[in-house]
């Protein structure tokens, strides 16, 4: 039926081998996603995904040493859609190819497959990425990784920061917030006086959204000694947002009280009064009371 002279007959017969085919499938569908009509790629794309069988992945594996670009581009996303991450170091190889789309397919896939132990890897990559495109989706894979692995891949993430372009560094700092724990912690306070602006402008943004208390310490040397206005905005928000009560932590009145008297803006006056509303406590009611002479 894959010969038949109507498109949809075709199209049926490559998604049908999705439930019955196997490994020795793998080729025939490659071939079939990088060549054809629109709707026959997309149903081999998919029958790639989902093939069953023990020896389905390394068929895959396999496959993409013998392919042609467009076909290698197709099987990286079938493994990276099948979450094969006993794949992760052949997928890494080909993030270094020297065709482009297939070096993007790959990056694409570690975001589903690589762990904790192929961060320096993938920071490897970021350092060798050819243009923004690249560069935007190692940080989605890095992000996923951080999001995966946290504290652990901290380490390889503040080695990373040596010796790399400010684009490079403020990937590494939106990792390292992702991350999270006190390397990461330090990591980002130090970029806070880097030479590039707008490294220390990320620095800054990557604080004041940091995940856990912390960050409060130094979110309030920023707020009170911060020579840009928006490192200071920044600061307070920051403050207020880890101040406030969440499912697990109550209200930071102490917090909420230092914001209040470093805001120098009505709308951060106003951002903290806003908390301060929702917590039945007379000493939130203290603090909105003080605000009332405020003109």
């Amino acid at each position: 039926m894959l010969k038949n002279e109507e498109e949809k007959i075709r199209t049926a017969a490559l998604r049908a081998l999705g439930n019955l085919g196997n490994g020795a499938d793998v080729p025939l569908l490659a071939r079939s996603a990088a060549a054809g009509s629109d709707w026959e790629k997309a149903a081999a794309r998919q029958s790639l995904i989902r093939l069953r069988g023990d020896g389905v992945n390394a068929a895959i594996v396999a496959a993409l040493a013998k392919g042609k670009p467009d076909e290698r581009i197709a099987l990286l996303a079938a493994l990276g859609a099948r979450h094969a991450v006993e794949t992760a170091p052949t997928v890494l190889q080909y993030a270094e190819d020297s065709h482009a789309a297939v070096r993007l397919a790959a990056i694409g896939a570690l975001r589903f497959l690589a762990g904790e132990n192929h961060a320096a890897a993938v920071v490897k990559i970021l350092k060798a990425a050819k243009d923004d495109k690249e560069q935007t989706a190692v940080e989605s894979a890095l992000l996923a990784i951080c999001g995966r692995g946290r504290e652990a891949c901290a380490d390889q993430l503040v080695a990373g920061l040596e010796n790399v372009d400010p684009p490079a560094r403020i990937v590494l700092l939106h990792a390292l917030g992702r991350a999270g724990g006190a390397k990461a912690m330090e990591a980002v306070v130090g970029r806070l006086k880097d030479q590039d602006e707008t490294v220390c402008d990320e620095a800054v943004r990557t604080l004041s959204l940091w995940p856990d208390r912390a960050a409060v310490p130094h979110l309030l040397t920023l707020a009170k000694e911060a020579e840009k206005s928006q490192h200071h905005v920044l600061s307070v928000r920051g403050l207020v947002r880890l101040a406030s009560a969440q499912k697990d932590r109550a209200a930071d009145l102490g917090t909420l009280s230092a914001a209040m008297s470093c805001a120098k803006r009505p709308e951060e006056k106003r951002l903290v009064l806003g908390v301060l509303g929702g917590i039945a406590a007379p000493e939130a009611l203290a603090l909105v009371v003080s605000a009332l002479d405020d003109p």
